[in-house]
């Protein structure tokens, strides 16, 4: 066994090679290894003359930078590319030496198609284009740069692999064809499986399962510890954080809802409303984060509709899904780009431009939001918002009640006296001379002359004077709790909240949250049963009374995706304002012109909004999300051992067997609908850094520019229209806009099908194939 050493433009590329093996594939009775031979050569001279060679940043015809040093490896078990950082030396070494053998025994199965067939590759200069754009292509197979391909030649690397072959030259041109698939392929299969079975079913949060796959792949020994932990050393986790930042302080600020609150206007011209609310709203989502826009125009936009007389649901589910098409306009607009980017980087190419990514993601938010003001009207029903059917129930009766000193409820506990589980009526707190019990526990003891304070349906409250051991107080009276004690407010469900599929009663709610829960609210309807035994779902709208303070609290926890105080509107700190929009200006354009990279831009104006008082030191702390923070890097994990253990070849070579029919444009058209499938199962980011590996590997079968492709996933995995539950934006809205889960499946497949056709017809335009 001995090194070989070549040139190239990224450094040093090294194989190792049989020579024996070697000899008996490269006889001098056949001509095509001679010519294998030659054209190796002629790739290094070609290699070596166009490595001097640049071009504009971001111009379309410029594909490549100077790669870093990676390593090509020949052994059968490897992937056709691994990083320069081996995985396991003794592992390695074990396999090595084994495979040699064995090739030496069975010379057949490791020989050139040439050595098994009479009928010669064609390797010559003419032909060598051809059988790069099948067997290998411009690129190496997964995460590489074409500079290292063309420094050796792809027969011989396909040869030396042992994974792939070129067959011999019909008259179509030569087929890639999978020689076997590896051990460590089959452990990543079954892995990546289970870790998408996880994330569809809800069992564990994003965060568990993508970082228990890691470990799975780390002890197994599929990827080494630097592979496993290089997420977490990657811009783009920390580049998200340093961005939810921003979003948040733009959030408490209100900086964006005066604004856009002004645009509405009045009137009961839908269309006209829709255009003034819909496109500044994708332009805002364009450099900040979706969730936060959505969050705090939602409120804003049904107390607005309810004014005029229009629909809130018209325009909630709109407003969605122009943020998350507005997102796509650069690389800050959502989280998913910023993956995307940061594999791109790790992957051994520059990462993606602030408005680089906005050549597909423009078209596709300015036509989106177009599409939107046209068909909402026609395609979304006029239903009853939650928001609204909750004004009324917030009006219902609250009445006072007095225990009587020795009568059947002096001494009993709240649940045992029969006052826990009322019909529609709820017992929200207990005056006890100067003492206030809130909320009521089904324990807490009653005493004599306790003042009872109910809330429900007037026909239900009144109906308490007929209860033994209950007076009405001296003065009878119908009291406004929210004036004197508390609050009444809208919360959302989102997939996070350890509240779903449990019951009020289970999660002990009084307790634990300080709140009753009045009504629930679920796919447009109200729900009329008990409350306490309604088994809670994603999306579900909870109408709380509560004290002021509740918002506070919960506001970023994992409980509640949305909360908001109903017919009040949240305090605002718009004297911060004017700062938190000099420094998003500030972020980017110091991105945009190169002046610093993104990370550093977004940090820097993470700190200036903590330093400033816009945000407290603990609402920093608490405005990241860290289960999306663990989810990415624990992703590069993942996508590290797709490419290594070769699965990421060899899903791409069958993608590409599937649509290569149709072209370079239906080969496209494959990655782009299985990135929107499978982003509409997960979440987006556990989508792309699914999909990108195998993506890159697909573009490399079939010839396609990388850069462009990944920029089609980024797109694709954030185009999350057909469900309530594949965003978490669309969540927000669900409930308060009383949406049906075939609402979303209505508007939502012609904005997908929009998104497929454009970036089909683009990409292939802006990022040619060679």
């Amino acid at each position: 066994m001995v090194r070989r050493t070549v040139s190239s433009p990224g450094g040093v590329i090294k194989r190792r090679a049989n020579i024996s093996a070697e000899r008996r594939a490269v006889s001098p009775t056949s001509g095509a290894g001679s010519r294998s031979s030659r054209a190796m050569r002629i790739s290094h001279r070609n290699a070596r003359g166009n490595s001097g060679k640049s071009s504009s940043k971001y111009s379309p015809a410029r594909r490549f930078a100077s790669p870093p040093p990676r390593s090509w490896s020949s052994d059968a078990s490897t992937s056709m590319y691994r990083s320069s950082r081996p995985r396991n030396r003794s592992s390695a070494t074990t396999r090595a030496s084994s495979q040699s053998s064995t090739r030496s025994a069975a010379p057949g199965r490791y020989a050139s198609a040439s050595a098994r067939s009479r009928r010669p590759m064609a390797c010559t200069r003419a032909s060598r284009s051809a059988v790069d754009a099948t067997a290998i292509g411009r690129t190496p197979l997964v995460f590489g740069r074409p500079g290292h391909v063309e420094a050796i030649s792809r027969t011989a690397f396909a040869r030396d692999a042992g994974i792939l072959r070129v067959s011999p030259m019909p008259a179509t041109g030569p087929s890639l064809s999978i020689e076997r698939v590896t051990t460590d392929a089959w452990i990543t299969l079954a892995v990546t499986v289970g870790t998408v079975a996880l994330l569809v079913s809800d069992r564990l949060p994003p965060s568990a399962a993508m970082f228990g796959a890691v470990v799975v792949l780390l002890t197994i020994g599929v990827i080494d510890s630097e592979q496993a932990l290089a997420g977490f050393s990657n811009p783009a986790p920390f580049t998200v954080a340093a961005l939810y930042l921003v979003a948040r302080a733009a959030e408490r600020t209100g900086a964006l809802a005066p604004a856009i609150g002004s645009m509405l206007g009045t009137g009961s011209n839908y269309r006209r409303a829709a255009a003034r609310l819909l496109a500044p709203t994708a332009v805002s989502s364009a450099v900040l984060n979706n969730t936060p826009i959505v969050a705090m125009l939602a409120p804003t936009v049904s107390n607005w509709a309810d004014r005029n007389g229009l629909p809130p649901s018209r325009f909630l589910m709109p407003l969605s899904f122009a943020a998350i098409a507005g997102g796509t306009a650069t690389v800050i607009g959502t989280s998913t780009n910023i993956v995307v980017s940061g594999q791109l980087e790790a992957s051994g190419f520059d990462a993606i431009g602030m408005f680089e990514i906005g050549m597909v993601g423009a078209p596709v938010a300015v036509l989106g939001v177009l599409l939107l003001i046209f068909l909402s009207p026609v395609l979304l029903p006029d239903r009853r918002s939650a928001r609204r059917e909750f004004r009324e129930d917030s009006r219902s009766f609250v009445v006072d009640m007095v225990v009587e000193p020795g009568g059947p409820l002096d001494g009993a506990a709240v649940e045992a006296g029969g006052l826990r589980h009322l019909q529609d009526v709820f017992l929200v707190q207990i005056d006890r001379g100067d003492d206030q019990i809130f909320p009521v526990t089904p324990t807490t003891p009653l005493r004599g002359d306790d003042v009872l304070r109910f809330v429900g349906r007037a026909e239900r409250v009144l109906d308490l004077r007929s209860m033994r051991g209950l007076a009405s107080t001296h003065e009878e009276h119908i009291v406004d709790f929210e004036r004197e004690r508390g609050a009444f407010f809208e919360a959302v469900l989102g997939v996070t909240s350890p509240l779903i599929g449990r019951t009020l009663r289970e999660a002990e709610f009084r307790s634990r949250y300080q709140a009753a829960v009045v009504a629930i609210h679920r796919s447009g309807q109200r729900i009329n049963a008990k409350l306490g035994e309604v088994r809670l779902r994603v999306g579900d709208t909870l109408l709380l009374l509560a004290d002021p303070g509740f918002r506070a609290r919960w506001y970023d926890s994992r409980e509640f995706l949305l909360i908001s105080r109903l017919d009040q509107v949240e305090p605002r700190r718009l004297g911060k304002s004017v700062i938190v929009v000099s420094t998003i200006a500030a972020i980017v354009v110091a991105s945009a012109v190169g002046l610093v990279s993104i990370l550093v831009a977004s940090l820097v104006g993470a700190v200036v909004l903590v330093a400033s008082g816009v945000l407290t030191p603990n609402e920093a702390r608490t405005s990241v999300d860290l289960d999306v923070i663990v989810t990415i890097a624990s992703a590069f994990g993942l996508a590290a051992a797709m490419e290594s253990s070769g699965l990421a070849a060899q899903v791409a070579t069958g993608l590409v067997d599937a649509f290569s029919g149709l072209g370079d444009r239906g080969v496209l058209l494959g990655i782009v609908l299985t990135t929107i499938v499978v982003t509409e199962m997960i979440t987006n980011n556990a989508a792309a850094v699914l999909i990108l590996p195998i993506a890159l590997s697909t573009a490399s079968v079939a010839g396609l520019d990388p850069r462009g492709v990944a920029i089609s996933v980024a797109i694709s995995a954030s185009a999350s229209f057909l469900t309530p539950v594949g965003y978490q934006t669309n969540t927000m809205v669900y409930g308060p806009g009383g949406y049906r889960f075939t609402d979303y499946m209505r508007l939502g497949f012609p904005l997908t099908i929009l998104v497929v056709v454009i970036v089909v017809m683009l990409v292939p335009i802006i990022w040619p194939v060679d």
